[in-house]
């Protein structure tokens, strides 16, 4: 285990996020807000990153253990040091909520606390969805970008920040991929700023909506979310865009590079269409009785299905008062969430892809158990120790889904139903979920325990479970030699 390279590029990433909070600060200085606590916090993150930067490694090489450390350490300790200026402003002064709320927000959650969200400083309203922004695609990835280290091992970071299973890069090296994702990212985030804009909204409203949507945060500055601009094109335009950074992004790439037919043949991309389609066309149908007609049945349907998919977390209405039906399909999306590559939650649609044909396949080897069947995702055959690690995967999830659940039961606050809804919606990072938790309600009245909770669930689905998990294994820690193997992680 290289320690000193764990904590050097450990402190590289919390210099950078230091750095990133002059962008709000300099907002609370255009609109004539107290701007010391932002210096205050500044300095403090800096600070700590130049004690862990203060010597280079001789060693810089990073193996699959040190990066998945690597990950999980800064996540925390990011989350954490984010967490101050909530508690040096006054925004939130109880460690337990601003911690809640930052990692909501890096997470790309978008659960909260607050209860008044309006009355807050427009430059912490303005750092709340930026850090959706921030945690949409990964700070690392954007260090790679930036970095002039060529060193190849960096594809294990992108490998343990990424989401879903597919860890193919776009281009042939590391950091030219995290200059194309970013490209990709910055790109269609300022097309969803001035298409809000032109729907009428203030430059700050379309700027903190527009980073929260790309980040499929769904941290809004208003009280009732989306709910509270009442504006239909507003909320048209979050939720196309909620479907666009729902969708890998390395199918822009192929898009952008001339390689439509690649595109054509992707499978999970068609599979989440037809979901994302047929989710509003039934939800729609069935809630046409209780929000009053057909066109308002599918302009909140629309929106709530774009917004459950993607595990963004805007809201336009309370869509607690909808049938049992229409709730437990938005739950379902939830949970499956949108395309692997992409800012959005959840188990991500390859994965369910493969699951269902993999059980497919066991299901027909019970009639036929001579019969060789392969299970073929976008026309390649995949190999049994892919599908080994899809289940494996899914059997730790709902693990962790179930304990989490009857943990979060013994807090008196909360019913079976905002239990199991709040887990589903903090593990996929999804945000409001049912009950107490509900898109128009807030996360405020649960326990200090439950908030931790359910901090951590943040945690283990931003970062695909098992970085969070191995940090804790004593043998992570152990001092043994990396030797470069593939190995179930890559996988996973």
């Amino acid at each position: 285990m290289n320690y000193k390279m764990i904590f050097y590029t450990i402190g590289r990433m919390v210099k950078l996020f230091g750095l990133t909070l002059l962008i709000p600060m300099i907002v609370a200085i255009g609109y004539g807000e107290d701007f010391l606590s932002f210096i205050w916090t500044i300095l403090i993150i800096e600070s700590i990153g130049f004690i862990f930067t203060f010597r280079k490694p001789k060693d810089l090489e990073i193996y699959s253990k040190e990066a998945i450390v690597s990950i999980a350490l800064a996540w925390i300790i990011i989350s954490l040091l984010g967490a101050l200026l909530y508690i040096i402003s006054g925004a939130i002064p109880y460690f337990f909520d601003a911690f809640f709320e930052m990692i909501s927000g890096i997470t790309t959650t978008g659960a909260t606390i607050l209860v008044d969200i309006e009355s807050l400083p427009r430059g912490i309203l303005f750092y709340r969805s930026f850090t959706n922004f921030l945690g949409g695609i990964g700070i690392l990835i954007f260090i790679l970008a930036i970095s002039s280290n060529g060193n190849i091992n960096a594809i294990f970071f992108l490998r343990a920040e990424s989401t879903g299973p597919s860890r193919n890069k776009m281009t042939n090296k590391v950091k030219n991929t995290a200059i194309a994702t970013y490209i990709i990212y910055f790109g269609i985030t300022i097309l969803c700023f001035i298409s809000l804009l032109l729907t009428g909204l203030d430059w700050f409203d379309a700027c903190t909506l527009s980073f929260s949507t790309a980040g499929t945060g769904g941290l809004a500055p208003k009280n009732q979310s989306v709910a509270s601009y009442g504006n239909l094109g507003a909320e048209i335009v979050i939720t196309i865009f909620m479907f666009i950074f729902s969708i890998n992004f390395a199918v822009y790439f192929l898009i952008f590079t001339g390689k439509i037919l690649l595109t054509i043949k992707n499978e999970e991309l068609w599979t989440f269409v037809i979901i994302f389609f047929a989710s509003i066309i039934l939800v729609t149908i069935d809630i046409i009785d209780v929000v009053g007609g057909f066109w308002n049945a599918l302009r909140y349907a629309s929106f709530e299905v774009s917004s459950s998919i993607s595990c963004c977390g805007f809201g336009n209405t309370d869509y607690n008062n909808w049938p049992t039906f229409s709730k437990s399909l938005l739950l379902l999306i939830m949970v499956m969430g949108g395309c692997a590559g992409s800012t959005a939650g959840g188990l991500k649609v390859s994965r369910v892809v493969g699951l269902v044909k993999s059980s497919k396949q066991k299901l027909l080897q019970v009639t036929n158990p001579r019969k060789v069947l392969n299970v073929k995702i976008d026309g390649k055959v995949q190999d049994e120790s892919f599908i080994n690690s899809l289940y494996f995967y899914f059997c730790i999830y709902v693990t962790i889904l179930a304990i989490s659940t009857l943990l979060l039961s013994l807090d008196p606050a909360v019913d079976v139903q905002t239990a199991l809804s709040a887990c589903i919606a903090t593990f996929n990072n999804a945000g409001p979920g049912i009950g107490i938790v509900g898109p128009l309600g807030n996360y405020g009245s649960l326990a200090s325990g439950s908030k931790f909770l359910l901090s951590y669930l943040m945690l283990l689905g931003r970062l695909e479970i098992f970085p969070m998990i191995i940090i804790f294994i004593p043998s992570t820690w152990k001092k043994k030699k990396n030797i470069i193997q593939k190995n179930s992680y890559d996988l996973l």
